[in-house]
């Protein structure tokens, strides 16, 4: 049994109020592990709810100690779940621990970036930026060779950790920086036409690419926000207002029933209209927070709106 299976067999369960069965599912199934810190933080935070202080200990120590393994204490401090064992010496050693290596590896992340290139030759570039915590290979499900043709698709990874191995884009200033050497590196590489290349991003992503914008750090003219949460977009009209000038155009896509990030689309939407910048908005039915599931057909619409004269 793989890692995402025990997970959602675990959450499954858990969702249905069975506490010690999901549990169970995890404790049976150890060998899917892997230094997953997901499944070792349900372990231990499973073991509280059910008072079983030893294990929870075992498992936490386990991760964090014997395999090197950190969370981020801001993290450990909201969960109520732990609130049985955070008197424990051995639990206050392991905090100091995580605390430490949150401060020393936050921006340790390797320079990793995923390039798809068709057969066919092109020098058309689409550029995408994952959520917080997303792997290269769960966006690459998405945006990949059969949802976007003849264009070359390349997908950096952020490089500041929120814990092991969980990257975000928490620090807007260096994810750019991040962003732009790898822009820069893509272009000169393949010898892309600045004029053809589709910017997007999904989530968290999107206050990297909406930094880029307002500060003309990137010489793009064709963005894609999925499901963007940027905050304090007030502190930002003067901006937005000279986009109209730009020649960008924007597309906004997310789903009707994204409750925490409709909030933050929506109002884009409304300073982008106040502002008359070229921009198209999608609401998609049935949508929580995730890519479309027609990402094909997404992708076709942007492109026609993005080479159309309007």
């Amino acid at each position: 049994m793989n890692s995402d299976k025990l997970f959602g067999l675990s959450t499954t369960a858990y969702r249905q109020g069975k506490i010690k069965e999901a549990y169970d599912i995890l404790i049976n199934n150890r060998d899917a592990y892997n230094k997953d810190t997901t499944l070792y933080y349900y372990s231990f935070t499973l073991a509280c709810k059910l008072k079983k202080v030893k294990d929870a200990m075992h498992f936490l120590n386990e991760a964090v100690i014997t395999l090197g393994m950190w969370y981020n204490t801001d993290f450990l401090d909201s969960d109520t779940n732990l609130d049985i064992i955070r008197d424990l010496d051995d639990y206050k050693y392991i905090y100091k621990v995580c605390k430490q290596r949150q401060i020393d590896l936050r921006f340790s992340g390797e320079k990793k970036i995923d390039i798809y290139v068709p057969e066919t030759s092109t020098n058309k570039l689409f550029l995408m930026l994952p959520g917080n915590f997303q792997s290269l290979n769960e966006v690459k499900k998405s945006f990949n060779q059969d949802s976007i043709k003849d264009y070359i698709i390349a997908i950096p990874q952020s490089r500041e950790f929120h814990s092991y191995l969980k990257c975000l884009w928490g620090d807007i200033k260096f994810g750019l920086k991040v962003v732009l050497e790898h822009y820069n590196e893509v272009v000169k590489e393949y010898d892309i036409n600045k004029n053809e290349v589709i910017l997007s991003s999904f989530a968290a992503g999107g206050n990297v690419i909406f930094k880029a914008l307002v500060e003309n750090a990137l010489p793009v003219s064709k963005v894609i926000f999925f499901a963007p949460g940027i905050s304090n977009l007030e502190s930002f009209e003067p901006q937005i207002k000279a986009l109209k000038n730009r020649n960008i155009k924007i597309l906004i896509v997310c789903g009707e029933n994204d409750s925490h990030y409709l909030p933050f689309s929506n109002h884009f939407d409304r300073l982008l209209t106040k502002y008359d910048v070229n921009h198209k908005y999608l609401i998609l039915n049935d949508l929580g927070h995730s890519f479309p599931i027609n990402t094909e057909e997404i992708i076709k619409q942007a492109i026609m709106y993005f080479d159309s004269s309007n």
